[in-house]
């Protein structure tokens, strides 16, 4: 084991790094936790309704969010309005 006082290192020194250590660690996973908090998180769910299926749009960010546009895509076939890529 390698000890302090060889390194040239006080306990006051070790304690200064580690408080160093720990608050760094501290404000990146506060960052974290903000840009996760303020991204935009909408769920789309396709429902079964009375007069058939319906499309639900949930917004679980903490904003407002308008849906400009929608589309269906089949399963081997473009998506409505989008051209065909050429093979």
């Amino acid at each position: 084991m390698i000890c302090p006082k060889t390194l040239g290192v006080t306990l006051e020194g070790m304690l200064a790094i580690y408080a160093a250590v720990v608050g760094t660690a501290a404000l990146i996973w506060q960052i974290v936790i903000e840009v996760r908090r303020r991204r935009t998180q909408v769920e789309v769910r396709l429902e079964e309704g009375m007069k058939g299926p319906r499309i639900a749009v949930v917004n679980r960010s903490e904003h407002p969010v308008r849906v400009v546009a929608g589309g269906l895509q089949a399963n081997d076939a473009p998506s409505v309005g989008e051209q065909p890529t050429p093979s």
